[in-house]
């Protein structure tokens, strides 16, 4: 008889104390291949919209695609429920550990929701909506707590991403969780160097900070994030640990593809991820602390956009618009007191500039050199080649404005998981049903 094809949807198994949905997911592969599960493809790790505020850490969902004997369903679903109730965070009160189980192919309605959760609030009536009209099986540890099915079905709404990456995430040993990771530095500039184009964002531009290892409790030792899933496998022989490993395992994600900025709109909305086009309208304003606030206008109202000092590379070109400027502005809507609402900025793209005018020292006309001062004999001179005016003062006043165009992304410390690195430009693919990895998860130094 023909097995079934079965799509796996987890979330909300963590909490802001301890867990990950990804672990849970890598001990749940586990214990599937030990009753003769086949697996279709890695397992995927799906972000979505980092903007809510009752999200934990990164908001993300894993999702399985596997294979499995007609009569074995029941007891896959056994399994499913086995591994939320073990590796999952269960005691803390926010946490809702939460799986689906759904037939291939995915459902439309469940497309429509991921596409949704990448960049607004779903409420739960959207969710029941769909739950009457798929057959879909709902594994839920915390009875009447189901907030964690908008997450598990979006993730697998998310099998046909229209633009992809991996990574591939290496776990501590429990007994090291909540203590120092051990990662040698060295080792990550010298990884980040030999992969250089085809990974991205391991270490920052200064290479003095690395951006592979999370800070929390988490399980997770480090990830790493490309193009090519055979490449991140070896970091396992250049990125040295002086701490144990548990396992590892290789995920399909959204990461790095700007896939909750696909939002193009006027209409703002708490929470909500979203680019507007519009007009500079006013000189940016610096508050203290160093953020930057812009004001533009955005089809008949004005938008108000914070871009933080902590950003770093993209508060620096903010501060260098004018009125009259083209953008794109790309972030999150954050509610303030008051019913004001704000657009944390994550990136800008200027499409037009209006000209500046600067004043600056006069460049030689013979050889382009910048010329100096003759002093009270009044004038100038080129240190170069000579050529002296004697008729015109050291100042002059140039028109620029050509610099600022393009495209300015926060810099990398200040990426979330969803940002698209500039390095990622032109390397945009949809994805082809195939992974040349054989083997893609471990646990306790047995390959899977």
């Amino acid at each position: 008889m023909e097995r079934l094809r079965i799509h796996i949807g987890l979330d909300d198994t963590d909490s802001p104390r301890a867990g990950c949905t990804t672990y849970v997911a890598l001990n749940l592969c586990r214990r599937l291949v030990d009753i003769g599960v086949v697996f279709a493809e890695v397992p995927r790790l799906v972000r979505l919209n980092p903007n809510i505020p009752w999200k934990t850490r990164g908001n993300g969902a894993v999702a399985l695609t596997v294979e499995v004997e007609p009569g074995d369903l029941d007891r896959v679903v056994d399994v499913v429920d086995g591994a939320l109730r073990e590796f999952s965070d269960v005691e803390h009160g926010k946490s809702a550990p939460t799986a689906v189980l759904i037939p291939d192919p995915v459902p439309e309605d469940v497309k429509w929701l991921y596409r949704r959760a990448l960049y607004t609030v779903v409420p739960l009536s959207v969710v029941e909506r769909i739950l009457s009209r798929v057959p879909i099986r709902v594994v839920s540890v915390k009875r009447g707590k189901l907030r964690g099915l908008i997450g598990a079905l979006a993730a697998v709404g998310a099998y046909d991403m229209e633009d992809f990456t991996y990574e591939f995430l290496v776990y501590r040993s429990p007994e090291n969780w909540g203590l120092e990771r051990k990662v040698v530095f060295e080792s990550v500039l010298e990884f980040d160097e030999v992969t250089k184009f085809l990974t991205f964002n391991n270490v920052d531009e200064e290479g003095e900070r690395v951006l592979i290892t999370p800070h929390g409790p988490d399980p997770v030792l480090y990830g790493v994030r490309g193009e090519d899933p055979l490449v991140l496998i070896h970091s396992l022989k250049y990125i040295r640990v002086e701490e144990e490993v548990y396992g590892w395992c290789l995920f399909r994600t959204n990461q790095g593809t700007d896939a909750h900025l696909c939002n193009l709109t006027t209409s703002v909305h708490p929470y909500d991820s979203i680019t507007v086009r519009g007009v500079v309208i006013d000189v940016p304003r610096v508050l203290p602390g160093s953020h930057v606030i812009l004001k533009v206008a955005v089809d008949g109202r004005v938008v108000e956009c914070s871009v933080y000092r902590e950003t770093g590379i993209l508060r620096s070109m903010a501060l260098k618009l004018r009125p009259g400027d083209v953008v794109y502005v790309m972030g999150g809507v954050r509610p303030l007191p008051g019913g004001k609402l704000t657009l944390n900025v994550e990136k800008i793209i200027v499409e037009k500039s209006t000209p500046r005018v600067v004043e600056g020292n006069v460049p030689c006309p013979r050889c382009g050199k910048t010329m100096t001062s003759l002093g009270a004999r009044g004038g100038v001179k080129c240190r170069r080649c000579g050529f002296r005016i004697s008729s015109i003062k050291i100042k002059s006043l140039n028109y620029v404005g050509d610099e600022v165009c393009g495209t300015w992304v926060a810099s990398k410390r200040a990426h979330r998981h969803l940002t698209k690195p500039l390095e990622r430009s032109g390397l945009e693919h949809p994805w082809i049903h195939h992974c040349p990895v054989v083997k893609w998860f471990c646990i306790l130094d047995k390959v899977y």
